[in-house]
């Protein structure tokens, strides 16, 4: 008796296990031409972008527009003055603030390019992972970081700066 239920039960399984048709309900034609349908009527070697180019020159990429009228020869001649009248060289910074807070470090940017403008001393807004740094003045000898700190302490009470040393920017004629 077990061996017949043994075997009405192996049976059973295989004929359960049995592969059988799987029906699958076939998309009509029309719809498969609108899923999979592309437009490749579009090529790009038809736009024509070529009156646009990138110039390189010794101390940065200039980019020009052909399609534009082309600069006077004197406002070329005082770009290109420009341009080579400034060299970075290395000196100090005076640090006035380190935040995490985008915002908080353009305000203070903002603030401080307000109060060092009658003094002619420039401001800056570094990001140095993960901190924005807000850093003023472009000193290539100690003591002028110095005198840029101390306008920064006692004037405009930004307890927290300190030199720092930086690249800085400087005219050529100043060396």
């Amino acid at each position: 008796m077990k061996g017949i239920l043994i075997g009405g039960l192996s049976l059973l399984v295989l004929w359960g296990c049995a592969s059988s048709k799987k029906t699958v309900a076939e998309k009509p034609a029309a719809e498969e031409k609108e899923d999979y349908y592309y437009d490749e009527s579009f090529d790009p070697l038809t736009l024509n972008d070529d009156d646009l180019t990138i110039e390189k020159t010794e101390d940065k990429a200039i980019v020009t527009d052909k399609s534009k009228d082309k600069m006077d020869s004197a406002e070329e001649s005082s770009t290109a003055e420009s341009t080579d009248a400034i060299q970075e060289v290395d000196g100090f910074r005076v640090q006035i603030i380190a935040t995490k807070d985008f915002e908080r470090a353009t305000l203070v940017h903002r603030m401080a390019s307000d109060q060092f403008s009658e003094d002619s001393i420039k401001v800056y807004l570094k990001y140095e992972a993960p901190l924005y740094k807000v850093r003023i003045g472009d000193a290539v000898q100690r003591r002028h970081a110095e005198e840029i700190r101390s306008k920064a302490l006692n004037r405009f009470e930004y307890d927290g700066a300190f030199i720092v040393p930086s690249k800085v920017y400087k005219k050529k004629e100043q060396f």
